[in-house]
C-alpha cells in the first residue's frame, strides 16, 4: 500500500446483538460465528492482511469481553485495538466514538457480519483521490430486494438511499464498507446513539458522499438463511 494509505486503520463494527441470527448462533457474538469452520472475523482479518492493512479497531458492545479475550491484540501481522461501548450507540455512534477515542483523521469502516471479496487498497486509494469526506462501496445485485437500493450519478455522487423494493429488482446495494474522514462526523454529538444507515449516510447526501462500484462475492451472514448460504459456499470452496 502506498504512503498515502499505509496507516489507515480498519474499524470493524461488531457490537450488535445479532438478534436475527440468534436462532442458529446464540452462544457467541456474530463476529465469532464460524463460517465453514473459521470465525467470520478471522476471514475478515485474512482479507485485510492480504490487502496490506496493518491495524484494525474492533468496535465492540454485546459480548465485547468475549471478543477481546478470544481475539487478543494481534492476529498474525495485524495489530488489533478495541473501542468498547458500555451502552448501545448504534453503528454510527460506534464509529464516532472510535474516531474520537483514537484521534483518527480517517478510517476504513467494515460491517463485521459481511464477507466481501474486494480490493481494499484500490478502494482506499480511490477514496483518497476523490477528496470526498466519505465514500461508500457498492455492488450490483440482480435482486436487491433484501437490501434496498443506492442511487448515484455519473460523477459517482450518492443521490439517495431507497427502501427495499417490494419485488425482485436489480440495482446497486450498500456492502457495508466505507471510508470516512473524521470531519464527516463533526455534525454529530459525541456519545449519541446513531445509525449509519438512517443518520450518518443520509446527512452526507449533499455532494459529500461518493460511491465506488465494484463486483465480487458478497455474503451478508446476518440471518439464518444467509449464514447457511455462506457456510455452503465456503465449504464448497474448500473442496
Amino acid at each position: 500500500m502506498n504512503t498515502a494509505t499505509a496507516h489507515i486503520p480498519a474499524l470493524i463494527l461488531c457490537g450488535g446483538t445479532g438478534s436475527r441470527l440468534q436462532p442458529v448462533v446464540s452462544d457467541v457474538p456474530k463476529a465469532l460465528a464460524t463460517v465453514a469452520g473459521k470465525p467470520v472475523i478471522h476471514r475478515i482479518f485474512d482479507h485485510l492482511i492480504a490487502n496490506g492493512i496493518e491495524e484494525c479497531v474492533l468496535c465492540t458492545g454485546y459480548m465485547g469481553a468475549m471478543i477481546q479475550k478470544t481475539i487478543g491484540n494481534r492476529y498474525e501481522g495485524l495489530r488489533i485495538m478495541y473501542s468498547h461501548e458500555t451502552s448501545p450507540l448504534g453503528t454510527g455512534g460506534a464509529v464516532k466514538k472510535a474516531v474520537e477515542d483514537l484521534s483518527l483523521a480517517a478510517c476504513l469502516v467494515i460491517n463485521g457480519d459481511t464477507l466481501f471479496d474486494y480490493d481494499v487498497r484500490e478502494f482506499i486509494e480511490w477514496s483518497v483521490r476523490s477528496e470526498a469526506v466519505a465514500t461508500i462501496l457498492l455492488t450490483a445485485l440482480d435482486d436487491a430486494q433484501d437490501y434496498g437500493l443506492v442511487v448515484t450519478d455519473d460523477a459517482h455522487r450518492v443521490l439517495s438511499f431507497q427502501e427495499k423494493p417490494t419485488q425482485p429488482t436489480a440495482g446497486l446495494v450498500n456492502t457495508g464498507v466505507y471510508y470516512f474522514q473524521a470531519v464527516a462526523l463533526d455534525d454529530f454529538l459525541s456519545g449519541s446513539t446513531l445509525s449509519m444507515e438512517t443518520d450518518i449516510l443520509p446527512s452526507l447526501v449533499n455532494g459529500r458522499l461518493y460511491a465506488s462500484i465494484v463486483s465480487g462475492a458478497f455474503q451478508d451472514i446476518g440471518t439464518p438463511g444467509r449464514f447457511e448460504a455462506a457456510n455452503k459456499l465456503h465449504e464448497s470452496e474448500k473442496g
